[in-house]
């Protein structure tokens, strides 16, 4: 009897330890709310559809060609679970492209992120921009941040793509109606 009681006892910790990780996890793939600089009205929001997402790399910014592509790619996958996108290209007011241009993309050190939080962290900025495909111009820019700051064996263990994701979540509630 004592042996089944130590069984269950570990597998509760397990559990109980299991669960924690998950938790922790969805730190690094959370939501961020986007700071509007000049924001797109909601009734213009509720009518939007996205043609294309873009990223580039602003001054400074060291990302390769396949980071870029991957960011674009996990933005657009986040949009297309909540917005339609349109079909074709058309002249309609309400189709917009989507350009990301990174500030700042900060892999962080993890090393550093096995002692106290703050130390080496993950550090992703962009300003996004809609845009009506047609004549270019600029509707709507915000600022969007996402960082992971998380010490010990989480934060030594979280890497830049796990934090990917819940930059382009972040990016995505742009376009939520």
């Amino acid at each position: 009897m004592i042996r089944f009681h130590g069984v269950c006892q570990k597998s509760a910790r397990g559990v109980a330890f299991a669960g924690l990780v998950s938790l922790l996890t969805a730190c690094a793939g959370s939501v961020s709310a986007p700071a509007a600089v000049t924001g797109l009205p909601q009734p213009d929001r509720a009518s939007l559809r996205l043609k294309d997402v873009r990223s580039e790399a602003g001054p400074g910014v060291a990302m390769t060609p396949e980071d870029l592509s991957r960011m674009s790619a996990l933005v657009l996958a986040e949009i297309k679970a909540h917005t339609p996108l349109a079909s074709e290209p058309g002249q309609d007011d309400q189709v917009k492209t989507m350009n990301i241009a990174f500030t700042q993309y900060d892999e962080g050190n993890a090393a550093a992120r096995f002692f106290p939080a703050g130390l080496g962290q993950i550090r992703m900025d962009a300003d996004v921009s809609l845009l009506t495909p047609a004549s270019g111009v600029t509707v709507a820019t915000y600022k969007v941040s996402k960082d992971f700051s998380f010490g010990g064996l989480y934060g030594g263990t979280t890497n830049i793509h796990d934090v990917e994701k819940g930059f382009a979540r972040s990016v995505a509630e742009i376009v939520k109606p």
